[in-house]
């Protein structure tokens, strides 16, 4: 079974080259990308990642508080 992966930063060129770094890793699987706090906190409702690579500077909400949310 794969690890699942979520990516939640605001730049889409490293969204992107997280992508594709892990795209050939089949053990990986990144299963979501978001670009701000509100779309992480409404994706986590829907499916939870095995690991989340969390942005510290959102645009909304930091990653630190977020984080605390989280966990």
């Amino acid at each position: 079974m794969p690890i699942k992966l979520a990516v939640c930063d605001d730049h889409r060129l490293v969204v992107s080259g997280i992508r594709n770094a892990l795209s050939v890793c089949d053990h990986i699987h990144v299963i979501a990308d978001y670009s701000s706090g509100k779309e992480l906190l409404d994706g986590l409702a829907i499916e939870q990642p095995d690991i989340l690579l969390l942005d510290i500077q959102l645009p909304d909400i930091t990653g630190t508080e977020l984080a605390g949310i989280i966990s």
